[in-house]
């Protein structure tokens, strides 16, 4: 499990050697500069995936298919459901065969999985049909828990109780409860840490916004720390901080606050309560494509942006793990949200041998893993380079060399950036590089797509 630490700015010696005080003050971002992890920040990055279980041909196919995918894209966490109601159809009979094929696959790609435990079971009356209504007696689905920690303790990390029980009109019917969900918590904990002594429990994901439907993510957590002071010894509180409307996660409007401000605020929540050992994950976020929607979606485009923008964001507020939603879309209608927030399209014949589209916010994530590499620290360089409210530059240390990422939520614009060595590498989102000679200082040309900067020794000429 990643661990922070948090300590001040100061200007490094190596690539951003020679701040000067002469220049304009850049306007630092967050609550803090810099977060040091140890591990390597990719462990952290994951993908939520709703991989077929079944053991049809498509389904095969399908699993195939998104194997391939994980080897490309580098995820490190797998999130996905094992539902309650899938694995024990009839009280204590258990059919855990589809769990064991989702976990052959995770464990292909060397990633870990999120056991994400959700949902009520109908085997367990009196329940309403459906099942995103919670069981009368929580001791029940703390059984069900505890079966699969007793199951799986040897090959499973990470578990999380129940996904977004704030929003209760979605996911904890007819209307979220924070007294039952303390109880639910209060129950579960104690059962999967007897079964699996070493994991890692977190709370369920909490639907962030303010909407209609729902009691926004810092109210229910205010609520449950007045319930549960420990919450239960949790190890994580994973927010969900999506943006309705979805603009870019740097916004700041009246009914919504920046994707930054969310994270520090739920730090400052836990803090407050006196849970500075409890991490936070941005445990589910994405951005969808559905032109037609309600909320309309990005541009493909504008998707890949934050694939990157999002992720950076949430390692340098310190946040353990990023997992975007979802891998694939699920359907091909445009005014629909919830089927087009994968990083691929829609296939709808997995064995015809064609692959669905690759959106460029696959080749985003792909480029996003493979430059946070062996990186277990990030800090913010806003102050060093001079970098105004809408700039954004990130370094990237551990490992053999330094990474810097740079974007602007606003304009195009030049940043001066020190170098020392014969040649800077520029790594677009495509992954496409150029490779520059330089000399001292670099201007460097940025706009809303991030870029990855790495100096280097390439002997060209």
């Amino acid at each position: 499990m990643l661990r922070r630490s948090i300590a001040s700015v100061f200007c490094s010696l190596a690539l951003l050697a020679g701040c000067g005080p002469s220049e304009t003050p850049g306007v630092s971002k967050g609550c803090v500069q810099q977060v040091q992890f140890d591990a390597p920040m990719v462990n952290g990055l994951g993908l939520s995936s709703h991989l077929e279980w079944g053991e049809s041909e498509e389904d095969v196919a399908r699993r195939s298919q998104e194997q391939q995918m994980w080897a490309e894209l580098g995820p490190h966490v797998i999130r996905r459901d094992i539902s309650w109601a899938k694995v024990e159809p009839e009280v204590d009979q258990w059919n855990l065969s589809g769990v064991d094929r989702v976990l052959e696959v995770t464990e292909a790609a060397g990633a870990d999985w999120v056991a994400l435990l959700d949902y009520g079971n109908p085997a367990y009356p009196p329940y309403a049909e459906d099942r995103t209504h919670p069981v009368s007696d929580p001791a029940d689905f703390a059984r069900y828990a505890a079966k699969i920690a007793q199951t799986y303790g040897d090959r499973f990390l990470f578990y999380e109780i129940w996904n977004e029980q704030n929003a209760g009109m979605a996911f904890w019917k007819p209307k979220e409860d924070p007294v039952a969900y303390a109880a639910l918590l209060s129950a579960t904990v104690p059962a999967i840490r007897a079964a699996d002594p070493d994991s890692v429990v977190a709370m369920g994901g909490l639907f962030w916004p303010d909407l209609a439907f729902n009691t926004p993510g810092p109210e229910f957590l205010d609520a449950l720390l007045g319930l549960l002071p420990d919450l239960a010894s949790v190890d994580v509180v994973p927010i969900h901080p999506y943006r309705y409307p979805f603009t870019m996660p740097e916004t700041q409007e009246d009914h919504q606050s920046s994707m930054i401000d969310q994270i520090c605020g739920a730090r400052e929540q836990l803090d407050d309560a006196g849970l500075q050992d409890v991490d936070i994950w941005v445990g589910e976020l994405g951005w969808h494509t559905a032109p037609d929607a309600f909320a309309p979606g990005l541009t493909h485009a504008d998707q890949a942006a934050v694939v990157v923008r999002a992720a950076i964001l949430s390692f340098a507020q310190g946040a353990e793990q990023f997992t975007w939603y979802t891998t694939r879309d699920s359907g091909t209608d445009t005014a629909d949200q919830e089927q087009m927030f994968g990083l691929v399209g829609y296939d709808a014949d997995p064995l015809d041998g064609d692959d669905a589209e690759r959106k460029p916010a696959y080749w985003a994530y792909a480029t996003l893993s493979k430059m946070l590499g062996s990186h277990d620290a990030i800090r913010d360089l806003s102050e060093d380079l001079h970098l105004d409210a809408q700039t954004y530059g990130y370094e990237l240390s551990g490992g053999p060399s330094k990474t810097l990422v740079l974007w602007t939520d606003g304009p195009s614009r030049e940043v001066q950036v020190p170098v020392t060595k014969d040649a800077l590498i520029r790594t677009e989102i495509d992954g496409v590089e150029q490779v520059e000679w330089v000399a001292h200082r670099a201007s460097v040309t940025i706009g809303p797509s991030p870029v990855f900067l790495q100096e280097s020794d390439r002997a060209l000429r």
